[in-house]
Formats: C-alpha cells, structure tokens, sequence
C-alpha cells in the first residue's frame, strides 16, 4: 500500500491511498462481503496510536467485467442514445439516453452505492474507455475505476431522489469515420448499472445510434464551379479540336486522414467532355509545381462509357492542414457544360 498523494497533514487533509499488486476476492457470492480498512494515526513522539478510522469499501462491484453481480437487477424505463452532432469523424460530442425514473434514492456519501458504464462496439471503435468521461443533466460522475479492456467505468453515485428522472451524458465521443463502420456496427449498446447496498439493483441497456445515422463528410466535394479555364481561347471553348484545361479543387482536412485512412478518389466525367489528354496532382500553394507524391491517372472506362481521373497517394501528400490540393486537367469539351462526380474511398470501403 503507498499513499499517491496527501496535502498539507492536517484536520480535514485529502489522503489518496492505493493498494498494488492486490488479488481479486474469489468470485463466490458467500464470501463477497464489505471489506473494512483500519487506519491508525500515530504520534510521532512516543509512537502511540492515539486515534483510528475504519472505512468500509467493497470491491465485487468494480469488477462489473469479471461477471460479478449480485443481485437481479431490474430494467429501468429510458429511450435510446442521442446524438448532439451526427457528423462523421466529429470530435468532442456528447450523446445521451433518459431515464425516465431513478429507481431509489441514491446518496454520493453512501459507499454501498455505486454506477457503472459499460460500452460494447459503437464508440469503442474509435475513443478509449478512459478518455469518455459520463455524467448527468446536472453533475459531472467522480470516477473510480476504468478498464478499457473491458470498456467499463464506475463511478461515484450522484445524490438524486426517487421518481426524477436523468440523462445519462456520454462525454468526449470521437464519431466513427466510414473506415470504422464495421467495427462501430457491432452489439452497439450501452449499459448502465445502479448498485444499492452492495447488489447491483437497475440498469438500463441501449442501442447506440446506427453508422447510417452519421452524415457524409463534405470536404471532399468538388468545387461545382470550374470557373474560367486556365487556357480559354478567344473561339467558342466547345469547338471539338481544341483543348482547355481546367483546376478541379478539393478542401480536405489533411488533420483528419490519419482516422480515415483514404485510400484512393475517383472522378467520373458523366458529360461534356470527348477526351482526356492529361492530368496531373498540383501541389500548392503555387500552381506551376506538379505534386510528385500525389498520382492521377486517367483514362476512359468502357463498362460505363466515361473518361475518369484515378487520384493515389492523397494521404502522403497534403504539407499541412490549410492547403487545398487540386488536380489540373487537360481535356476536349463537347459541350458547353461539363459535369462530374466524385467518390472516396478508404482502405476497407467507400
């Protein structure tokens, strides 16, 4: 046992104990009983105990992963998680699911009541245990324990009556990019469980949003208007022997590639271009420089009929944050629109 940290010795002083290298009790429902810790204060002059203090703890209910559980606990009446910000890849949101009547009257000051999280599949695919931070419409929880490996927390009961009913607040959620679906759609639940008197009483089991409820990220569209062709002529630009060359803008978040792992962009010519003749990655800021990194291929594909730009190397690429990149095309318009579309994709899916 060592102390982690104490203030100034004194009437009313903080001491932070921890116990190392401490076994588990037996997982026997007979011998899980409140295990009382005597501290002794000692004066240092003549070495004599002159007072003590027994604290009662109890330590089957923070091993909640271990399959711990006493008691039948009863199923409390909420609604499933909401979400504050649905987009994808979102840091810092909050998400929450109500009940609708807390089941006792719960005391912070009672130490045989206690709240436990437990998270399966959908935030886990992006934000460990510990970096989750859960509280209520009106209380931030004194955490006590975290496993991350089991995705498990327990906390300090609130102090909160019977009958009123609470949010359970999801703090510091990273919202899954579309190279996190598979693991993020997985179980997707989220558990709370009430202790009182040393059982576990109430609980309460939701479903987390599903993948398809995140919206799209939008940085990488392509900029609708080309605007006016690097080299248009004087003659009319849709004349088929004469080719124009235009900037095609993307304004991706270079800071977020690393969670999106984007692989490849594909863009489609679905009209107004005859041929393609060449395409290259620019580099910014300055338009006359060819990113060497970045790769365009192009060329035409014959199971839909279009000319197409094939866009590698994009993570490898961007120099920082605030710099767009862009791809320069030279091409034959047959007509006076062109239209395209454009697609991401990542190393396990669009």
């Amino acid at each position: 046992m060592r102390v982690v940290s104490a203030a100034n010795f004194g009437i009313g002083a903080n001491l932070r104990i921890s116990f190392d290298n401490f076994n588990n009790p037996p997982r026997n429902i007979h011998v899980l009983l409140p295990i009382n810790l005597r501290i002794n204060y000692i004066d240092g002059s003549n070495s004599a105990v002159t007072s003590y203090s027994t604290r009662t703890s109890y330590f089957p209910n923070i091993y909640y992963s271990d399959s711990v559980n006493l008691g039948v606990p009863a199923a409390m009446s909420s609604n499933n998680v909401v979400s504050g910000n649905n987009q994808r890849g979102a840091t810092n949101v909050v998400h929450y699911w109500t009940i609708n009547s807390w089941p006792f009257s719960s005391s912070s000051s009672d130490v045989s009541q206690k709240i436990s999280f437990k998270l399966q599949g959908g935030y886990t695919c992006c934000q460990n245990h510990d970096l989750l931070r859960f509280s209520d419409n009106t209380v931030y929880y004194t955490r006590l324990w975290v496993n991350n490996a089991a995705n498990t927390s327990v906390y300090v009961m609130p102090d909160r009556g019977q009958g009123n009913s609470a949010n359970f607040h999801i703090n510091a959620i990273r919202n899954p990019e579309q190279v996190n679906r598979h693991t993020y759609d997985k179980i997707r639940t989220a558990t709370a469980i009430l202790y009182n008197n040393y059982k576990a009483v109430s609980f309460s089991t939701v479903n987390q949003p599903s993948f398809s409820s995140y919206s799209a990220n939008t940085d990488f569209t392509v900029k609708s208007d080309l605007g006016t062709a690097i080299d248009k002529p004087t003659y009319v630009h849709t004349h088929l022997n004469y080719p124009l060359t235009y900037d095609f803008h993307w304004t991706p978040s270079s800071n977020s590639y690393a969670n999106r792992n984007i692989s490849y962009i594909i863009v489609y010519f679905t009209g107004g271009v005859r041929l393609v003749e060449e395409a290259s990655l620019r580099y910014p800021p300055s338009p006359n420089y060819i990113n060497k990194v970045g790769y365009v291929k192009h060329g035409y594909d014959t199971s839909v009929n279009r000319w197409y730009l094939n866009i590698s190397g994009i993570m490898n690429s961007i120099t920082t944050a605030n710099e767009k990149w862009y791809a320069r095309v030279r091409l034959y318009a047959d007509s006076t629109n062109i239209s395209y579309t454009s697609q991401i994709f990542n190393f396990n899916g669009f």
